[in-house]
């Protein structure tokens, strides 16, 4: 029985492809390139689409010429009859109009639906040519068939992603009421879990390969382990580690003199080069038994006993602690967070996204390109910490493009990257003059790279210094921030209180968070275009550490602070 949370919206039978390549975006640099190599052949499938809690859903069904007997899968699928009148499969689906293809018998897969990516691809749209569907009557005893055999799938507690049973790693399953020990649920991290499985395409819908086995489920098992290889968090690290130790070996790096047998020595002996000299006196210099002797004693292990409920656990990473706003004192430097505070960033990344909009054959808006940007920029910075604002901004913008199928001409992402110039908010000028006059020392926070600042540095008052925070990168905290703000402010007035000190920011989580546990009062701005200031961490704590005040712009810090006076 279909439960009342899922309404389906639209069905047909489709033509797809698997895109490997974009499917694979969101595992590391390697893992997208690697996945160009993979093969993907065309299948014909039912594709559903329907909601779920409000949620919109793009599930496609197999089509193959055989039924499967056996296996996992045995009997999850139906008779699909493709010339009407035929006595024998009168219990059969029927389509309309009936599939253009000479295969004589097919069978629709009703398990497993294969998920497509929620946000990217044709996939998503219903379009005119979608006209060859199953039979009302049809359709309903197929999507009865489909939901009940999900559903009994999910009672015996499957993995949602693995599809494997519940194992302790050894031999015996775990028991019910008990936790489970399975190695399909791992703790490595991964860089970015989309929603959904795969991007797939649609292909124009002639010339059907029905005649063999469809090959998408290999497909997807080999995709499934590219992405578990290139997913996690040091690939990128091992593999660069890897090549640089195969360049060391094929260049003969180890000695710093060859041997050539069957000359004489040239008075020089081979000897090694200083890091690995290094390591061979330290090896020299371990106690090795020789052939016979007893291995050299060790110490004996303290053996601890412990009582049931003492065993090790996993050790989790505890969620960060809710911390107290700080209440503030007499405040003398007010600090700005340069981006969201001052700038305003989003809106340049708008501009030049909004150049490829006329472009983008799925009509993604341009808060659709800015969150999708947003991603992938954090992406790139966890991955690759080290990147200028410029190789940053051309990179993430190369990435998305890719993303959503677009390949414009050079020249025009660069012009898109040299768009990307902030501008002070509207607010900003007014409200900075008004804390100089009042006798506030005012400091702006810079990210590492502040290349993008310099071109505006004439659109704000004079006189205000600079900290440029060598470790500060957008979505990630830094922890040497607050130290390096409280140094600063020390040499504007050597005297200075934590208390005394403001910290102006969009950032609860990169910011705040830091500033509660330095003692240094904050106030977090939330104006209605800047994204990170709405976002919310979910934890095990009532709630997140607050900021000791929370503003809707400059003129409004002008007003709490002339209160506080």
């Amino acid at each position: 029985m279909q439960a009342e949370s899922v309404v389906v919206l639209a069905q047909s039978f489709v033509l797809a492809r698997l895109l490997t390549q974009r499917s694979a975006y969101w595992t590391s640099w390697h893992g997208y390139h690697r996945a160009a190599l993979l093969p993907a052949q065309p299948f014909v499938a039912l594709r559903v689409r329907f909601t779920e809690f409000g949620c919109d859903n793009v599930h496609l069904f197999i089509v193959s010429p055989t039924k499967r007997t056996s296996g996992l899968y045995a009997d999850c699928d139906l008779p699909l009859v493709l010339q009407p009148g035929n006595a024998r499969l009168d219990d059969a689906l029927r389509a309309v109009p009936p599939l253009p293809t000479s295969t004589r018998q097919l069978y629709l897969h009703t398990f497993p639906a294969l998920k497509t990516q929620r946000g990217i691809g044709g996939m998503l749209q219903d379009e005119e040519s979608d006209k060859f569907k199953l039979e009302e009557p049809s359709f309903q005893r197929f999507w009865s068939k489909a939901w009940s055999e999900a559903m009994k799938f999910r009672k015996k507690e499957w993995g949602y992603e693995t599809m494997k049973p519940r194992s302790s790693g050894g031999d015996e399953a775990v028991q019910d009421n008990w936790d489970t020990f399975s190695k399909d649920v791992n703790d490595v991290e991964h860089l970015h879990d989309p929603f959904g499985r795969c991007v797939f395409e649609r292909l124009e819908f002639k010339d059907l390969p029905l005649t063999e086995e469809p090959s998408i489920y290999r497909e997807l098992a080999i995709y499934d382990q590219l992405a578990a290889d290139y997913s996690w968090r040091g690939v990128k690290r091992s593999i660069y580690w890897v090549e640089a130790l195969r360049k060391f070996a094929n260049e003969g790096s180890f000695a710093e003199h060859s041997v050539v047998h069957g000359e004489l020595c040239s008075g020089e002996l081979p000897s090694f080069s200083g890091d690995l000299k290094e390591d061979a006196l330290a090896l020299r210099a371990m106690q090795i038994p020789e052939d016979g002797d007893p291995p050299p004693a060790s110490a004996a292990e303290e053996v601890v006993e412990v009582s049931w409920g003492d065993e090790p656990g996993p050790d989790f990473s505890s969620a960060p602690e809710a911390l107290p706003p700080v209440v503030a004192s007499d405040i003398k430097v007010v600090v700005f967070d340069l981006y969201g505070a001052i700038m305003d960033r989003q809106e340049a990344l708008r501009r030049a996204l909004s150049t490829f909009i006329s472009l983008d054959p799925h009509q993604h808006t341009v808060d659709d390109l800015l969150r999708l940007y947003l991603d992938v920029e954090a992406h790139r910075i966890r991955e690759t910490p080290g990147l200028y604002s410029h190789e940053l901004a051309h990179g993430t913008l190369s990435n998305i493009l890719h993303i959503i199928g677009l390949h414009p001409a050079g020249d025009m992402v660069q012009r898109a990257v040299d768009a990307i110039c902030p501008t002070p908010y509207t607010d900003v000028t007014d409200a900075l003059r008004t804390l100089q006059q009042r006798g506030y020392k005012l400091l702006y926070l810079v990210p590492r790279d502040a290349s993008r600042v310099s071109d505006t540095g004439s659109l704000l008052p004079p006189d205000i210094r600079t900290l440029s925070v060598s470790t500060a990168h957008l979505h990630t905290q830094s922890k040497g921030v607050c130290s390096q703000v409280v140094e600063e402010c020390q040499s504007i007035i050597p005297e200075i209180k934590n208390t005394e000190i403001l910290l102006v920011t969009t950032g609860l989580y990169r910011i705040v968070e830091l500033a509660n546990a330095a003692g240094i009062p904050t106030a977090l701005v939330q104006r209605p275009s800047v994204d990170e200031a709405r976002l919310e961490r979910a934890t095990e704590q009532d709630e997140l550490s607050s900021p000791t005040m929370t503003i809707g712009g400059l003129g409004e810090l002008c007003d709490k602070l002339d209160l506080m006076r």
